[in-house]
């Protein structure tokens, strides 16, 4: 298709690729349910195959929650609620990033969130500014691909945390559409 690259909107949000990473809604018996390696396998499955198809050099983003923020279905954690996490944790996103990345993921694009809390992945204005930035930067320190943060950044701190190695890349969207000159 003339492409220089592609991203997998994947492991992200509650989509369907997402659900097989999620234990709680992953109740699959088969060789995509139960562990780990088994929930993450399409995710795998599909970096493998486009790099077997486009060639090992051709890059591959994966969209990626670094925590579900989610209490369970239907329930989102709030900003400073203490919760049980229902979702993939810290705990396994550290692990999930590395494992991503050796399976041949060439960088992750990362926020919070699933349908159950869709406002850490589209924040809204009563959301803390740079809300995703704290987890994302966390991430970083498991993997040696770029990592970019994404939800509800500032551009002072996107280029701040950039400039500090905390994150390699920051993105943009609903800004640019409300504003195509919100940069200038």
């Amino acid at each position: 298709a003339g492409v220089d690259g592609v991203e997998i909107h994947a492991v992200h949000e509650g989509y369907l690729l997402d659900q097989f990473t999620l234990k709680y809604v992953n109740q699959r018996t088969d060789e995509y349910g139960g562990s780990f390696e088994n929930r993450y396998r399409f995710a795998v499955e599909i970096v493998k195959e486009i790099k077997k198809v486009c060639g090992q050099d051709f890059p591959v983003s994966l969209r990626y929650s670094v925590e579900s923020k989610t209490k369970g279905f239907r329930e989102g954690a709030l900003p400073g609620e203490s919760f049980t996490e229902a979702g993939r944790d810290m705990a396994e996103s550290e692990k999930a990033a590395k494992y991503l990345q050796d399976a041949g993921y060439d960088m992750l694009n990362c926020d919070n969130g699933t349908y159950d809390a869709w406002y850490w992945a589209h924040p809204p204005i009563y959301m803390p500014e740079n809300c995703n930035l704290e987890d994302v930067a966390h991430i970083r320190k498991f993997v040696d691909i770029p990592v970019v943060c994404a939800g509800r950044m500032d551009p002072e701190t996107a280029a701040a945390a950039i400039a500090d190695g905390q994150i390699d890349g920051a993105g943009f969207a609903r800004q640019f559409l409300a504003d195509q000159e919100w940069v200038t």
